[in-house]
């Protein structure tokens, strides 16, 4: 048919093939409509089994013939096939509620009309054809199967036909299995929100139903006769109460006449056999206990070889089949011999013992040729009670029935043997990829990598795009399994594309992106809240060293661009696969928890935010445990994996992603401490004389004071290392002969240590508090002094290093300090501002020194810094609170006072403030006196005040927060962080630069660098390791093999627990998918990540209005959001 065919209803799709010859139906004509029902014989019927009165047929009949030719009618006592014939089709339609279509078609149909039909049910479902049938066969009335067992494989059972696009046969009716599988349909339907029909197909026969059910159906047919509205059969015969299940899609009602019915499978064997006409749909019979007339449905199963899959513990001759086959079996199941008639006799009898001799011999004569060794490879045994799948069970009997591996002898195409073969392993693996079963498809896999290696096939080219596809649609699909299996046997992602550029990979990268289950669309809602662009991209800073010629990708570029794809499509399962086969797995989890984290800041359902959050958690844990997996084995190498500078993901450190995202976990792990540590120190062993070498410039440091003993290998790794970056390790000469040498080794060793410059800036910073004091105290003169001036340059170059630092690290927004790293400064500025603004004005003067004072105080607390304590976090939270206090203060007074006195306060900020502050304050120590006296007094009161109010605070405050736990991760967070910062600021200050002389040796540097960079030829292929400020990071020197011990060593000894964690991925992927958690692979929306759907991906799937025009943008979104996210010491 057409394509617009494929669009009719049933009505329209029965009525276009009204006139064919497989559409008709057939009733009796040995009476007709004329015929009269006897007076004395009411209820005499005819050998069909209706009422002499109540037939159908128009036409001339047997009896009317008889008459016609005036010889006496003798009516036949049995019916025969020649007594009946084809009349139109006359009973379809749709059955409500659940529009079962349902179509009364003659019985006797030949192979040709068997594919009429099947053609009319494939229109009728949009053309759409089957690769898989599950023909449900057994299990009639009475059938009795343990509550577990038929929900588990009814629900299983509806769970492959969803995602194989298989169609279900069963005998039709309301009993039984079938009816267990109607209920099923509609359950999934309801509980699954699944709008698509699941062909479910009855095929039974019309003398089978009820007189009631046949009555309904022809009462749901359109134009049916009312005149033919009446009951058939005698009252006596109303015992059947057969009815059709409406649940099914569709319920072929075969006619052969009669009303009295016998169950057969001649018209099932015939229509499964129309459809596998094409070779690539596979048959399954699925047999549940039954009667022995389900032989016939086996012997046409082996007839046809069909496979067939027996589900024990479903009773009667299912279960007697099941322990005759295990009884002539190995363990293995590789061996098998026929069963002796005595076994076969005694198995019979223990299942159906009402039997007779004479009806046993050919039944059981039946069973051994059933059983027979030569059909073995056809059986398949589903055990609910030992965990089977019934998936893997189905697949593995295809495998077998097919024998895959040896070419088959039916070839109709006259295709060669290797091309047929090759098409049905191709098949296979379709189906075990829509039910992620790797273990049956391996040997073909296998196969395929021998015949790509065998020069003589001719197949070579179209195996390899198989399995290029396969890879591919697998991603796409979230196939775990395929996807372990494939990176693991070696596939390299090089092989999707053609010449292994740049460009090619983009473009898959962007079709990842475009038809993932989980689409952009999806996911760029939250993406977009953290999408900004900047002037080098974070593709730039990875690609960094691909900017010759060639742009050649290799494959751990490809891996990481696809860990990062499964990470921003939320697929963290696919993940945890991906991390297996990359070898910088620290700092790829660490990114990992990074979006996440950042997914769950922008998301707006409570539970999908905890999702999100859990998974960040997860791979923050992951990261965890690598390092310290890695500092029990070697923990020089791991505090070097730390700092290292990681090139696949644009040269970025692991303890930079971890101060970045907050890595609580990993702040806390004693490598994360150690490394501090070393980095800290740098060469020296202790600070024992420091001070002493520090007073005397350093001179006696490289005689009094202990350094790192230099090492064989460390000596080989620091001689590996940029001067440019971390480099801790002792390179001095061991020769005794070489003293000068090892002297100013040793001096540049000292003062390049972080330790040393901070104790120099401590030194310059009580300076700096020496002179502020001074001038706060000389502030009542109007001329300006020197201590102003240096003061004010003092302040103003912490200020232009503090702004460097932010624009250099962006990590000032991303933390705590916010207002209290800028208050000191604005306090400063406004107080020397009222300072000169005051003129002769003394309050003005007093409010100046009220402010300079507080902010010297501020400075004052700066000086905790240098105690390298948490004390300092603390500080600043009781802060926050006496300021708070004083609020409430200012409100209590602002509302009440004017009250209590009554015109004795006027409601102005002034007032308040004196009533708060000056009175209670002055009373404290002495008495309110003149005017003049109280002016004086006013800054000095106003700061004990505040200093009783902190100390009060702080009490209060300290004691609350003793039981607080919060308070005291969030302390220890901040000061981790502050460990790490305080740590990089000291390694980048250059030496003997403190303010207000730091912008000196900045300025050499700068001038250097700006003559270095026009004097080079190749300035374009510069890297940002060519700063002029030092990198806090371990760089290796070019051509070094350094990155390549480093990535080595961690993918050795993190293989182990990466490895652990994707297996129990794929289990709990498995799990869920064996609990029938059906992914939408068949539905016309988007399916989840998981290739099951859950509610969490449901809510997770909010469209996006216009975004389509910024899908060009995929690759870009995907780096710059990289960008944002580890822009943290970018150089």
């Amino acid at each position: 048919m057409n394509k617009k065919t494929r669009l009719l209803t049933w009505l329209e799709v029965i009525a276009h093939y009204r006139n064919d010859p497989f559409c008709r139906s057939r009733t009796c004509h040995i009476y007709n409509r004329r015929s009269k029902q006897p007076a004395d014989r009411p209820e005499q019927t005819c050998p069909c089994g209706r009422l002499i009165g109540r037939h159908s047929l128009t036409d001339a009949c047997l009896q009317s013939k008889t008459l016609e030719k005036g010889e006496a009618w003798t009516p036949p006592t049995t019916f025969c096939n020649n007594q009946s014939c084809q009349v139109p089709v006359n009973v379809y339609g749709i059955l409500k509620p659940y529009d079962c279509h349902f179509l009364r078609l003659d019985h006797q149909i030949s192979s040709d009309n068997s594919y009429g039909l099947y053609q009319l049910i494939l229109d009728d479902c949009g053309g759409k054809k089957p690769d898989l049938i599950l023909s449900i066969s057994g299990g009639r009335r009475y059938f009795l199967l343990k509550e577990q067992l038929k929900t588990e494989i009814v629900k299983d059972i509806i769970d492959i036909a969803v995602k194989t696009n298989a169609w279900i046969l069963t005998d039709g009716t309301d009993t039984g299995i079938s009816k267990h599988i109607g209920e099923g349909i509609s359950h999934y339907r309801i509980v699954h929100n699944y709008s698509k029909r699941i062909i479910c197909i009855g095929l039974t026969m019309w003398g089978l139903l009820s007189e009631e059910a046949r009555q309904d159906l022809k009462k749901a047919t359109n134009g049916y006769p009312e005149q033919l509205l009446r009951q058939q059969i005698p009252s006596r015969n109303k015992m059947n109460e057969n009815r059709i299940e409406d649940s099914h899609s569709h319920c072929i009602l075969f006619d052969d006449g009669r009303l009295i019915g016998h169950p057969s499978d001649a018209n099932r064997d015939a229509f499964i056999g129309a459809i596998c006409n094409d070779p690539t749909c596979y048959a399954i019979t699925i047999m549940f206990g039954g009667d022995l007339t389900e032989l016939e449905v086996l012997e046409n199963s082996i007839k046809d070889q069909r496979s067939i899959v027996l589900i024990r513990g479903s009773g009667r001759l299912t279960d007697m089949l099941v322990s005759l086959l295990e009884l002539t079996s190995d363990a293995t199941w590789n061996k098998h011999w026929n069963p002796t008639t005595e076994e076969t006799r005694t198995f019979f009898d223990s299942y159906f013992p009402n039997y007779i001799d004479r009806e046993v011999i050919d039944v059981l004569d039946r069973i051994d040729e059933i059983l027979d060794n030569r059909y073995r490879h056809l059986f398949s045994i589903f055990c609910f009670e030992r965990g089977d799948s019934l998936r893997k069970t189905i697949f593995n009997a295809i495998l077998s029935a097919k024998k895959i591996g040896k070419p088959e002898v039916n070839n109709p195409n006259n295709d060669s043997p290797e091309v047929r073969r090759s098409l049905h392993e191709n098949k296979l693996l379709d189906l075990a990829f829509k039910w992620d079963y790797i273990d049956g498809v391996i040997p073909i896999l296998q196969r395929w990598q021998d015949e790509i290696y065998n020069t003589q096939s001719n197949m070579i080219e179209t195996y390899r795009v198989w399995e290029n596809d396969l890879f591919k649609k697998c991603l796409e699909h979230n196939r775990l399994t395929f996807v372990d299996v494939f990176l693991t046997a070696g596939f390299d992602p090089r092989n999707l594309t053609k010449t292994r550029s740049h460009s090619e990979w983009e473009q898959i990268i962007k079709e990842l992106y475009n038809h993932s289950e989980v689409n952009v669309k999806e996911m760029f809602n939250l993406t977009e809240h953290i999408y900004h662009e900047f002037t080098e991209t974070f593709l730039r800073r990875m690609d960094i060293r691909f900017h010759g010629k060639t742009r050649m990708y290799g494959k751990d570029e490809m891996l990481r661009d696809l860990f990062l794809w499964s990470v921003f499509m939320n697929m963290p399962d696919m993940a945890k696969i991906l991390l297996v086969h990359l070898q910088s797995r620290i700092c790829a989890s660490l990114i990992a928890s990074v979006v996440f984290k950042n997914y769950a800041q922008f998301a707006d359902v409570v539970c999908l935010e905890e999702k999100l959050r859990a998974q960040a958690v997860d791979f923050e844990s992951y990261a965890v445990n690598c390092i310290n997996k890695c500092y029990e084995l070697n923990e020089k190498t791991a505090c070097e994996l730390l700092f290292r500078k990681v090139p696949i993901f644009g040269d970025v450190t692991c303890a930079q992603i971890a101060i970045f995202s907050k890595c609580e976990q990993m702040l806390q792990t004693a490598c994360f401490d150690q490394a501090l540590k070393l980095a800290w120190y740098s060469q020296l062993k202790t600070t024992r004389f420091l001070t002493l070498s520090a007073i005397f410039v350093g001179l006696p440091a490289p005689i009094l004071m202990e350094y790192r003993k230099p090492e064989r290998n460390s000596k080989q790794i620091s001689c590996n290392l940029s001067s440019k970056g971390i480099n801790y390790y002792n390179n001095e000469p061991i020769s005794k002969f070489c003293l000068c040498c090892k002297y100013s080794t040793r001096l540049r060793y000292f003062h390049a240590s972080p330790v040393v410059k901070m104790f120099y800036h401590f030194i310059s910073y009580l300076a700096f508090l020496f002179i502020f004091t001074h001038m706060v105290e000389k502030c009542i003169v109007s001329k300006i002094h020197w201590m102003e001036i240096y003061v004010t340059l003092t302040v103003t170059t912490m200020l232009c290093e503090s702004i460097i630092e932010i624009q250099r690290t962006h990590m000032f927004q991303t933390w705590f300090t916010g207002f209290s790293a800028v208050l000191p400064y604005i306090l400063y500025y406004v107080g020397v501002g009222l300072r000169f603004a005051s003129e002769n004005d003394d309050i003005i003067l007093q409010s100046a020194r009220f402010i300079l004072i507080l902010d010297l105080e501020l400075w004052y607390l700066h000086l905790l810094k240098f105690a390298f304590t948490p004390k300092l976090f603390m500080l600043e939270d009781r802060l926050r609170h006496v300021f708070a206090f004083v609020f409430l203060i200012f409100i209590t007074v602002g509302a009440s006072r004017p009250l209590v006195f009554d015109r004795a306060v006027y409601s102005t900020v002034h007032n308040i403030a004196k009533c708060i502050f000056y009175i209670p304050s002055w009373s404290i120590s002495t008495k309110i006196s003149h005017d003049r006296a109280f002016v004086e007094a006013t800054t000095s009161q106003v700061l004990l005040y505040f200093h009783l109010l902190f100390i009060t605070v702080w009490l209060a405050y300290s004691f609350i927060q003793v039981f607080d736990d919060k308070d005291k991760q969030n302390t220890e967070l901040k000061w981790d962080y502050h460990r790490y910062i305080t740590v990089q600021e000291y390694f980048s200050r250059p030496v003997l630069a403190y303010p207000p002389f730091s912008l000196i040796p900045y300025t050499i540097r700068f001038t250097c660098e700006m003559i270095s960079k026009c004097c080079s030829i190749f300035t374009q292929n510069r890297s940002r390791s060519t700063c002029w400020i030092p990198v806090f990071k371990m760089i290796p020197k070019v051509d070094s093999a350094t990155d390549r011990h480093w990535d080595i060593f961690e993918s050795t000894v993190t293989y182990t627990y990466a490895r652990l964690i994707s297996e129990r991925s794929k289990k709990r992927n498995t799990s869920s998918q064996d609990n029938g958690i059906a992914d939408n692979t068949s539905n016309s929306i988007n399916e989840h990540s998981l290739p099951m759907e859950s509610d969490d991906v449901i809510m997770l799937k909010r469209t996006v209005s216009g975004i389509q025009q910024d899908m060009n943008k995929v690759i870009a979104s995907q780096h710059l959001l990289m960008e944002t996210l580890l822009r943290s010491n970018s150089n």
